[in-house]
């Protein structure tokens, strides 16, 4: 068992078994399985990782909740220990990484099991949002890349991750962009069949199921909504800043829908070398983390200042 920084490795929510727990150089890593049973089918499990390293920890910090994007796992977020999350702990931020169902070190479940986006985002981020602020006492910030970004704006304005439980959110590349799924993708999405496609270079396959749900989504935030008054766009019109975008400058023109709406501010950093095609795209190339960090870095002193 590794040392821990008060972290309890049970919860009082619902089942949270703390599945692994290990020393990996100057950081530990422990990995909870949450059974939250608030899904329709009740035996749905997904992993929730902690990163910590016990000597660089710094308590006045938030916890930073990093949301992995399609065809990943958290492994886009430690990349053999270049990633975003790593740097973060060398900070001193106390980070957790959910994965979705069937990513990473969640189980593989039936094939024939009817589930999707929604259900991650009414269902999985609020659980994993509530065992990490049971864990750590405090609200976090969350930071999401493509699909998770628009799971955790939609579980935001849905009224799913309170005050209680967020402190603000971030999202590097716009939330699920239209050009990030390739043609390729689009056309191996065009079928209902829930066969799983693979990206080229990607950590996990996907649902062509879920990739066509989260393709009808994309981009046009007035259809994710369960009735009309629930409107994504109208939320965000909203005259506060809850949402963050981290984006090299050539994702400018695609930024367009979101720039007049008073509820996001967007960091534009500039990037001239590479010709990115999505997000994901842009944060496997380890130089995009020490260009957002500094950034980002800012807006989380200013966030735990003003709360």
């Amino acid at each position: 068992m590794s040392a821990r920084l008060g972290v309890k490795s049970s919860s009082g929510l619902f089942p949270a078994m703390l599945k692994e727990a290990e020393l990996k150089g100057d950081y530990v890593e422990d990995v909870y399985l949450l059974k939250p049973g608030n899904s329709v089918d009740r035996t749905v499990e997904f992993a929730v990782t902690h990163l910590s390293a016990p000597g660089k920890h710094n308590a006045s910090l938030p916890p930073v909740v990093l949301v992995h994007g399609l065809y990943r796992n958290r492994q886009q977020w430690i990349a053999g220990g270049r990633g975003l999350a790593m740097a973060l702990i060398n900070e001193g931020y106390d980070v957790w990484l959910p994965e979705l169902r069937e990513h990473g070190s969640s189980p593989l479940r039936d094939q024939g099991v009817e589930q999707g986006p929604l259900d991650i985002a009414e269902c999985d981020l609020p659980a994993a949002a509530m065992f990490i602020r049971e864990q750590t006492g405090r609200p976090a910030i969350f930071v999401g890349v493509d699909v998770s970004s628009l799971s955790l704006l939609y579980a935001y304005q849905s009224g799913l991750l309170s005050a209680n439980l967020i402190l603000a959110l971030v999202s590097l590349g716009g939330p699920c962009d239209k050009d990030s799924m390739t043609l390729g993708q689009r056309i191996a999405d065009a079928g209902l069949r829930k066969q799983l496609v693979q990206e080229f270079g990607g950590d996990e396959p996907e649902r062509r199921a879920w990739l066509k749900i989260w393709r009808r989504r994309f981009g046009l935030l007035t259809r994710w909504r369960r009735k009309p008054s629930e409107s994504l766009t109208l939320f965000l019109s909203q005259p506060r800043k809850v949402l963050h975008i981290f984006a090299p400058e050539q994702f400018a023109a695609r930024l367009t829908r979101w720039r007049n709406l008073p509820s996001v501010e967007i960091h534009l950093l500039a990037d001239t070398a590479h010709n990115y095609t999505s997000a994901r795209e842009w944060l496997h190339h380890e130089k995009s983390v020490h260009q957002v960090l500094p950034g980002m870095l800012q807006i989380f002193k200013e966030i735990t200042e003003s709360n």
